[in-house]
């Protein structure tokens, strides 16, 4: 990971992405530098980001001959499904993650503030469900954003300090 970079192997060529957006908009930069590709696309719809991914997957089969698998998700302990938990607050929006059928929800609720800090928060999305594909990673389980991947960091006693959902890091606020 480099710094606000998502950097990766697939099939040993080294990936660097990173997106972004905004209100009713959404950006994605893919770029393997040593096979000199690179993809940029932008969208100006809130759920951009399925088209991005859909994309990149494309290119990067089409003109790199790489794949890049969903993880599958795996029956977590109930212990590390209950660390997981809790809520997460970010500038833009807050992350609850509660315990669900074996697995955890997610719900990102917007705070507003953005573009300017009176700006009314956007709507809520609907849950997502997500499950552990290994010890510090998750993916949606189901829905629009099925496949999409989290993380969790900074594990402190335990538990993580912050998760990564939907490219915005957030901090712990419940202890």
């Amino acid at each position: 990971m480099g710094l606000t970079w998502f950097v990766r192997q697939l099939g040993g060529v080294r990936v660097i992405r990173h997106s972004g957006g905004t209100n009713g908009q959404i950006a994605g930069l893919w770029v393997a530098p040593e096979q000199g590709f690179a993809l940029a696309v932008l969208t100006n719809a809130s759920n951009g980001d399925l088209l991005t991914g859909a994309l990149f997957a494309q290119a990067l089969g089409d003109y790199l001959g790489l794949d890049d698998p969903a993880p599958a998700p795996v029956i977590a302990p109930p212990k590390r499904l209950e660390a997981a938990t809790g809520l997460y607050r970010g500038a833009l929006s807050d992350a609850l993650l509660t315990r669900h059928d074996g697995a955890l929800l997610l719900q990102i609720t917007p705070r507003g503030g953005f573009p300017r800090t009176d700006s009314p928060p956007g709507p809520t999305p609907p849950p997502l469900p997500l499950a552990f594909s290994d010890e510090r990673c998750l993916i949606a389980t189901s829905g629009l954003q099925a496949g999409a991947r989290a993380e969790l960091g900074g594990w402190e006693g335990g538990r993580p300090a912050w998760p990564r959902f939907v490219g915005r890091a957030r901090l712990r606020a419940d202890g």
